[in-house]
């Protein structure tokens, strides 16, 4: 773990509480606490959510940086409050090394798990942040969207790649993974930004892959531990997200009982871009589309609808 006393003021100090310190007797010097990489990501994200919603006139300097990511998932339509509070959805603007002592343990605890660079220059500064869980509820990663065009680089080619990041290692955990307890349907999209999408639609029951080739053994474990039994894929509508579907739907079908792809109308490429000009109830009648053998149901109840199935 993480041991020094710089790295526990800091913690106790941003935790509001929820990490604690015992208080030093004359008989014993100042407590030692080990502080595990969960815990640690857990405050950085906390960080991040905060800084998102930072009032520029108070953010020292950062406020313009600061309201980038806001202004952004703005233009993509991924603002509602509810959501972002419930993912922990942040923007990372550089700032992180105010709440940081100067050295120590927290400083090499974030370089090793990749949110600070060797020289201590946070790795995802620019970018909407939004933490993945693994199943026991720590966080076990970040995803991070570059909030800034791709750069060109003649001839109008643009870099993509750069777009998207995640903290260094190998994927762990599902993003809103959660849901697969209380939901046996579950859509998979191709990125959090799309499961993100079809949350704040009102359909709460999805979950994302890492990418096209992003079906990892935390997927598999999550459908197989939650008994889910029925699936929509709702991948990207270009070359790459076509031709991962056949390889997917082979993987899932061994899994659970019923698999549906949705077909996204010409011109969008993804859940995001549907809902930019586009309802839930349009969306319902993609999912009649995908599974025409059953009666689908979208039962709005509390300000959230889930997809049901029953016989036709």
């Amino acid at each position: 773990g993480f041991t020094n006393q710089l790295s526990i003021e800091w913690l106790v100090r941003k935790s509001g509480g929820e990490i604690g310190r015992a208080e030093p007797t004359p008989a014993t010097a100042l407590p030692r606490v080990t502080v595990n990489a969960a815990a640690l990501l857990k405050r950085v994200v906390a960080f991040y959510a905060k800084t998102l919603m930072q009032d520029p006139r108070s953010a020292g300097g950062y406020g313009e940086a600061s309201r980038a990511g806001l202004d952004y998932l703005k233009s993509r339509k991924l603002d509602d409050p509810t959501m972002l509070e419930v993912f922990q959805v942040g923007y990372c603007n550089g700032t992180l090394h105010t709440a940081l002592p100067k050295s120590g343990d927290i400083i090499e605890g974030l370089k090793a798990l990749g949110v600070l660079d060797k020289r201590g220059m946070e790795v995802l500064r620019g970018r909407v942040t939004v933490p993945i869980f693994d199943a026991v509820g720590n966080v076990s990663g970040l995803y991070a969207r570059n909030v800034k065009p791709p750069a060109c680089q003649g001839a109008g080619r643009c870099e993509k790649k750069d777009r998207h990041r995640y903290l260094a290692g190998p994927h762990r955990g599902v993003f809103n993974g959660a849901v697969a307890k209380t939901s046996q349907t579950l859509f998979i999209t191709e990125a959090i930004f799309d499961a993100m999408a079809l949350w704040q639609a009102g359909f709460r029951n999805g979950i994302s892959l890492y990418g096209t080739d992003g079906w990892t053994a935390d997927h598999e474990k999550l459908l197989r531990d939650n008994g889910t039994t029925e699936i929509y894929l709702a991948l990207d509508n270009n070359d790459a997200g076509r031709k991962a579907i056949p390889r997917l739907r082979e993987r899932v079908e061994k899994l659970v009982k019923a698999v549906h792809v949705i077909e996204w109308p010409e011109g969008v490429e993804d859940a995001c871009d549907f809902f930019l000009s586009r309802s839930a109830s349009d969306f319902e009648t993609l999912l009649k589309q995908a599974n025409p053998q059953t009666e689908q149901t979208c039962a709005a109840t509390g300000g959230k609808s889930e997809v049901t199935s029953r016989p036709g």
